[in-house]
Formats: C-alpha cells, sequence, structure tokens
C-alpha cells in the first residue's frame, strides 16, 4: 500500500514538474488562438477589415496638379461687354506672347500685351504664341447695360415707366435702392441662388469688389448681408440733356461663400 502511494505521489510531482506534457501545450495554444481569435475579432468589428489582409494604404491626401508650373492663360473661357476692356495673362513664365484676334471685329487683341477691347456682339477666340507654343481663350461679347435692363427700377421708382431716365432729373429724393425678392428675375434672367458665372456670362465679366461695412450699412434696412463675401457692380451712365449732368445706375450681384447670387440690388451711384 506503502509503494502504491509512493507511485502516486512520484507521478503527482512528474505532472507539477513538467507542464509540457502531451495536453499541456495543446491547453496552451487553444488558449492563445481563443484570446487572438477575441482580439481580432474586436479589431474586425471596430475595422471592418478581414484579420487574413492588411488594411489598405490610403491615398495621399495632397495629388499634385497637373497644371501647376505650366505655361497657360489666366482664363480659358471669357464673356465681355461691348465697349469694355480686359487684359489676358500669360502665367508661369516671364516670356513675352505674341497676340492674334480670330475676328478682330468682334474683339481686337494688341499684338503684344494681351489688351482685349470688346467692339461687338458675337464671339472670337484669342490666341497667345510663346515660342513654337499656342495658347486659346474663346471670348463672347454681350450687349452693355441699357434702359430695359432698369426697366423695372424704373417703374418702381416712379410707379409708371416711361422709357426716360430724364424723368428723375430734379426729384432725386424718389429714387432709392430696388431689392429683387428671391423668385425675380432680371431682365437677363439672374435670380437668387444661380452661380456666379453665369452673372459673367450674361452681363460680361466685371471686377469683384470686396463687401465692406459702409456698402453693409447701406442696405441693412432692406436685406440681409450676412451670407454675402463680394460683388459685382455694372453701371449704366444715361444720356444727359442740355445742361445737365449724367446720372449713373448699378446694378449690384452679391456673391456668397458658394459661388451663389445671394442678393441682387439696383441702385443709383449718382444724381445730380
Amino acid at each position: 500500500m506503502r509503494g502504491k502511494t509512493a507511485l502516486l505521489v512520484i507521478f503527482c510531482l512528474s505532472l507539477v514538474l513538467n507542464p509540457f506534457s502531451s495536453q499541456g501545450p495543446v491547453l496552451l495554444a487553444a488558449a492563445k488562438n481563443s484570446d487572438s481569435q477575441k482580439s481580432t475579432t474586436t479589431a474586425s468589428k471596430s475595422t471592418g477589415t478581414q484579420t487574413d489582409t492588411p488594411p489598405a494604404t490610403a491615398a495621399p491626401t495632397t495629388t499634385p496638379t497637373a497644371s501647376s508650373g505650366k505655361i497657360s492663360l489666366s482664363r480659358k473661357k471669357l464673356t465681355l461687354s461691348k465697349g469694355t476692356r480686359y487684359t489676358l495673362k500669360i502665367l508661369n513664365t516671364k516670356k513675352k506672347g505674341k497676340w492674334a484676334s480670330s475676328n478682330s471685329k468682334v474683339v481686337s487683341v494688341k499684338k503684344k500685351k494681351g489688351i482685349l477691347f470688346a467692339k461687338k456682339k458675337g464671339t472670337t477666340v484669342i490666341t497667345a504664341r510663346v515660342g513654337k507654343k499656342k495658347f486659346t481663350c474663346k471670348v463672347a461679347v454681350v450687349a452693355p447695360l441699357g434702359r430695359k435692363d432698369f426697366a423695372v427700377y424704373f417703374a418702381a421708382n416712379e410707379n409708371t415707366y416711361r422709357n426716360a431716365i430724364s424723368y428723375f432729373r430734379g426729384n432725386p429724393a424718389t429714387a432709392y435702392p430696388l431689392y429683387f425678392y428671391p423668385t425675380d428675375k432680371t431682365t437677363r434672367g439672374i435670380y437668387m441662388g444661380v452661380s456666379e458665372d453665369l452673372v459673367e456670362s450674361s452681363y460680361g465679366a466685371a471686377k469683384k469688389i470686396s463687401l465692406t461695412e459702409s456698402v453693409k450699412e447701406i442696405y441693412k434696412k432692406l436685406f440681409d448681408l450676412s451670407s454675402a463675401i463680394y460683388y459685382y457692380e455694372y453701371t449704366f451712365s444715361a444720356k444727359s440733356t442740355k445742361g445737365e449732368k449724367n446720372e449713373v445706375y448699378c446694378l449690384r450681384f452679391f456673391i456668397d461663400k458658394n459661388h451663389k447670387v445671394s442678393s441682387v440690388v439696383m441702385d443709383v451711384v449718382n444724381n445730380s
């Protein structure tokens, strides 16, 4: 009996001293696999990727611009109002170009300076040659502002439309800014919410004017300019009668950060 007890004690001690028995490594490996599966499953749920495939490398956040540093024109497409000038520029080079117009009766251009002059309604292509390379800009010419563009302004100010700007003379108190409602359209189809590109294609290129506090102050009682960041101004000078000065009327398109028309207003620049 004592011999059997001794053998049993020896056998138990052998298991304690040698944990890597035939069953030991299997259990450890299973535990490791179980832990690995748990951690992998958790990672899979959080990342949404398969465990046996490494996650795809993210694309670079900055993509090189194909045209950066290359010679080009400041505009590829342009609309001008009849009687206006515009200067095209050659970018990314100090070399001077040779300029030409495919229809100089519509738009003429100074051969060495790229200064355009819009002569009459129509289209043309302006070409600039720099060495052996040539660059083009499509140019359209539209009608300048006229009485028809301000018909709604005259009617609103005088309650009648006589098609004569001289009707305002001697009574400047009747003139006030005319604000367009969202559903109103100008005679050329511009209304709130359209792209600023459509303004240019309808009225021609105009200088971008920063919106100042003084301008906001003028119009604050009429409409909200909080979303506008700059505006385009188009003017019309009335022909003066004998002994009287010209009166200049303006059409202003206010543009928001999304490059959309946020407000439209007609006003008098000077009334004397």
